[in-house]
């Protein structure tokens, strides 16, 4: 019938008409497809918390690489400027805190 709720009574009374090792066995398949969905829907849970927290992470990585990139240019800027004001590369090394190579590197490349 097209009917689902009349199919659904068919289906009770079906049910209910079986002998008792046939409906254990009835019990036992519907069981089972309950359970071998329920595996499912935790996997794919589990699958999409998992991929969320793949991407919270990637995101929080690439967040720390820009703040340090921020930093370092801010540290070059300062650098920069202590070292046009005529500061002791020894001296804008304790301010900035970057290697004495890398800050002459920089210098040079800049032509400062």
């Amino acid at each position: 019938t097209r009917n689902p709720i009349i199919k659904e009574a068919i289906e009770a009374l079906q049910d209910i008409s079986l002998d008792r090792k046939t409906r254990d066995y009835y019990e036992l398949r519907l069981k089972s497809e309950r359970d071998f969905n329920a595996r499912e829907d935790y996997a794919y849970d589990r699958g999409i918390e998992q991929g969320i927290n793949k991407g919270v992470q990637k995101e929080r990585k690439r967040a720390e690489k820009l703040q340090q990139v921020r930093e370092r240019k801010i540290a070059l800027r300062t650098a920069t400027k202590l070292k046009k004001s005529g500061m002791d590369i020894d001296f804008i090394i304790g301010i900035v805190e970057l290697t004495e190579s890398y800050l002459e590197r920089f210098f040079k490349k800049a032509r400062i």
